[in-house]
């Protein structure tokens, strides 16, 4: 399920899909590996050795509820090409402090940062309950906060929601 937010509150948004649950409906599975460590060795375990040949450890995986958040800043590399290049690491640092502590602030996890870009997961690194509504709430604050900050760019953000395999 994805979700388009435009000039909108959490409450407007209707979460009414019935597919996507919380933390009650993880599903594990045994994971079967392939082991090709020797030429001769072509047989299928439930485990994975290291080439150490260190103790086994199960490798189990899970279809989990999980919603992600991708934001990037409209114009940065324009924007960022007419000042110095301290004031363009001022401008994103100062951009930084706003999506992480949005993040946080919503039991989410900074997954990736690159340049202008971030990347957040809610109910995958760390149980989080309502986690479409927190990933829209995360989403909507950005997109209010962004602009008063750094460079004063908008912030283009997309969230969806859907099952994950974990492992």
């Amino acid at each position: 399920q994805s979700i388009i937010a435009s000039r909108a509150t959490v409450d407007d948004v209707a979460l009414t899909d019935t597919t996507v649950a919380d933390d009650d409906s993880t599903r594990q599975t045994n994971f079967s590996h392939q082991s090709y460590a020797g030429a001769g060795n072509r047989g299928s375990s439930r485990s994975v050795r290291s080439s150490e040949g260190a103790a086994a450890m199960d490798l189990t995986v899970k279809a989990h509820a999980v919603s992600v958040m991708v934001c990037n800043l409209h114009g940065f590399h324009r924007a960022s090409a007419h000042v110095s290049k301290e004031a363009a690491a001022r401008a994103i640092g100062e951009v930084v402090d706003v999506v992480v502590a949005e993040i946080g602030d919503h039991g989410g996890v900074l997954a990736s940062f690159n340049g202008d870009t971030f990347l957040a997961s809610f109910n995958a690194v760390r149980p989080c309950p309502s986690h479409a509504k927190r990933v829209c709430a995360t989403a909507l604050a950005i997109a209010e906060r962004a602009p008063a900050v750094g460079l004063r760019l908008r912030a283009r953000v997309g969230v969806s929601t859907g099952k994950c395999v974990l492992g």
